[in-house]
């Protein structure tokens, strides 16, 4: 049986955490086979030391990332800018960014390109983090339009939310219903329009709802590396 966990992105994105946490996040990404960890981008450096460290104790493939202008996406494309060019080189392997919700709404398709394509340069695969559960609700006419713009930036995956949504000025639903539905419709636009993209749901994934958001469609799951053994035993047993 294939391992479940090469489709883990494993995160540690705490605003309070320690160096410790970092090679916590290292060493169980190793021991489980994730497709990657990801920090904070002033964390990669210590993220590619726990890695290297791990790597010298046994051979491993887990790719280190980032996620960029984190978690609202509203620092415009020279944050990104700053962000992916500092994290690459330290050797970053990808990165997920947060769009600006702003652009967004407005329909202005050259400032994300421009952001998009700021982090695109840098790595061989990005992720876009498109704020799902916010254009579901009120946007939902425009996610085809995006998605079609992701490919045209650059970005390989599409990623569904930060895990915030407290970050909204209005209230959006994120039970797990409703993230099926929008994984579901978004899974039959990419191969309806045979976009290149991947999907990662992230946050708020458990042992109880992984499979049902792979069946959906996803791809990766982004989830916190201390539920990391819980969710990979899970399915390894549904």
């Amino acid at each position: 049986m294939k391992n479940p966990a090469s489709c883990f992105d494993l995160a540690y994105l705490s605003a309070n955490g320690e160096k410790k946490n970092i090679a916590e996040l290292a060493a169980v990404a190793r021991n489980i086979g994730s497709r990657s960890a990801i920090v904070h981008c002033a964390d990669i450096k210590l993220l590619r030391e726990a890695l290297d460290f791990e790597r010298d104790k046994n051979p491993h493939s887990v790719m280190a990332e980032i996620v960029i202008d984190f978690p609202d996406g509203a620092g415009g494309d020279e944050t990104k800018l700053f962000q992916a060019r500092s994290a690459a080189l330290f050797k970053a392997d990808g990165a997920d960014i947060v769009i600006n919700l702003r652009w967004v709404k407005d329909k202005n398709s050259s400032m994300l390109l421009r952001e998009f394509r700021a982090v695109a340069q840098y790595f061989k695969e990005s992720k876009a983090i498109i704020q799902l559960p916010y254009l579901w609700q009120f946007q939902r006419d425009d996610i085809g339009w995006l998605l079609e713009l992701l490919v045209e930036g650059g970005v390989k995956y599409v990623k569904d939310w930060t895990t915030r949504s407290d970050n909204f000025t209005e209230k959006v639903p994120v039970d797990d219903d409703t993230r099926i539905a929008y994984l579901e419709y978004i899974s039959e636009y990419i191969a309806k329009h045979s976009l290149p993209l991947k999907k990662k749901i992230a946050g708020k994934v458990t042992p109880e709802n992984a499979r049902r958001f792979l069946d959906a469609g996803a791809d990766v799951l982004g989830i916190g590396y201390g539920k990391a053994f819980a969710v990979q035993k899970a399915l390894m047993g549904s």
